[in-house]
C-alpha cells in the first residue's frame, strides 16, 4: 500500500490508499468526487493511448496523485476550489501520460523509462508529504 497523507483540522493521518477512501466515503463527499472523477479521467486516457500490460504499473501509481488532490479538495474551504483542484489534477495526470509515452519512444530501455518516472512521483510524494502546494502549482504552469 502506498503511503497518503491527509491533513486537516485534526491533523488526520491516513496511512494507506484504503483508509483514505474509507475517510473520504464517510465523511467527504467533496473528496470521494474528486477521487472518483480524476479515476474515470485516467481510465479514459489508458483507452485513448491504448496502454498495454506493460503500463498497467504507471497507470496504478497514478493512484497517489488522484488521492493527493482529492485531499486537497477535501481540505479548502466550503469546496471553493474544487474544480481548481479537479482541473490541476487533471493536468499533473496529463504531464505523466504525456512523460510516460515521450519515455516510451525515447527511453534505450524498459529501466531508462522506469527510473524517470520514479523519480516524478519520488517528487509527488515528496509534495504531498510536507503538504507544499505552492510548489505543486509551480509544477504545474511549466
Amino acid at each position: 500500500m502506498e503511503l497518503s497523507t491527509l491533513r486537516n483540522r485534526n491533523e488526520r493521518q491516513l496511512n494507506s490508499s484504503d483508509e483514505m477512501l474509507l475517510h473520504f466515503q464517510k465523511e467527504s463527499p467533496v473528496g470521494l468526487s474528486i477521487y472518483k472523477k480524476l479515476n474515470a479521467f485516467v481510465d479514459g486516457k489508458m483507452k485513448e493511448y491504448r496502454f498495454g500490460q506493460e503500463a498497467i504499473a504507471f497507470i496504478k501509481s497514478l493512484e497517489r496523485t488522484q488521492l493527493f488532490f482529492a485531499a486537497w479538495g477535501y481540505n479548502e474551504l466550503a469546496g471553493r476550489y474544487v474544480a481548481g483542484t479537479e482541473r490541476e489534477g487533471k493536468v499533473l495526470i496529463r504531464k505523466a501520460v504525456s512523460a510516460y509515452l515521450a519515455l516510451s519512444e525515447t527511453a534505450k530501455n524498459d529501466l531508462e523509462k522506469m527510473w524517470c518516472i520514479r523519480t516524478f512521483y519520488q517528487t509527488l510524494t515528496f509534495l504531498e508529504a510536507t503538504g507544499n502546494i505552492r510548489i505543486m502549482r509551480e509544477i504545474l504552469r511549466d
